[in-house]
């Protein structure tokens, strides 16, 4: 008997949910340089993928972390997301408590209530929450990509470093899968 070969799934043909990671203020509180030259330079790229997911009818989800962090200085208003980020009436927050996304919640019946069998990752930080919700996603039978320019790090080569060991998708790819999976 000849056994099945697994051929993997093309990117056009997944059926992507956005999970935006960690894009709040608190992060930033008494942040480095380089942390904030990151926000700046990955801002833009974010915010149109954001877009295009609304325009294409297709789940925009935010992960906000619960509780404290490791820095000084948060105060209640610390909590919101970062100068130029909305959450629309159409998107989904998801509440979290740990580094990885998918533990302790429910992110991956929500990515699942919308008929998506891969989570497109962005947000902060490359090489702590994004990356355990990457890792996390596996798990769950979610098959995870981070954006290509849609993360933010306390340096850039952690974001670099992050896309060349895991898979992307980069804008050009991405728009190609909302064309053909557009829900309007």
């Amino acid at each position: 008997m000849m056994k099945k070969r697994l051929v993997p799934v093309p990117k056009d043909d997944r059926r992507l949910a956005l999970v935006i990671v960690d894009v709040q203020k608190k992060f930033i509180t008494d942040a480095k340089d380089t942390t904030l030259e990151s926000v700046k330079a990955n801002t833009p790229l974010m915010l149109e993928v954001i877009s295009k997911f609304r325009e294409a009818g297709r789940p925009v989800i935010w992960i906000l972390f619960d509780g404290a962090t490791h820095q000084d200085g948060i105060t209640e208003d610390s909590n919101i997301l970062l100068d130029g980020f909305e959450i629309a009436d159409s998107d989904v927050v998801v509440r979290k408590y740990h580094m990885n996304s998918f533990y302790n919640t429910n992110l991956s019946d929500v990515i699942k209530s919308f008929d998506c069998d891969a989570a497109l990752l962005m947000g902060m930080y490359a090489q702590h929450c994004v990356m355990a919700t990457y890792w996390g996603a596996f798990d769950q039978g979610i098959s995870p990509y981070l954006m290509k320019g849609g993360l933010i790090s306390t340096e850039q080569k952690y974001c670099d470093l992050s896309v060349e060991l895991c898979k992307y998708y980069t804008l050009e790819e991405l728009e190609s899968n909302l064309r053909i999976h557009s829900n309007k």
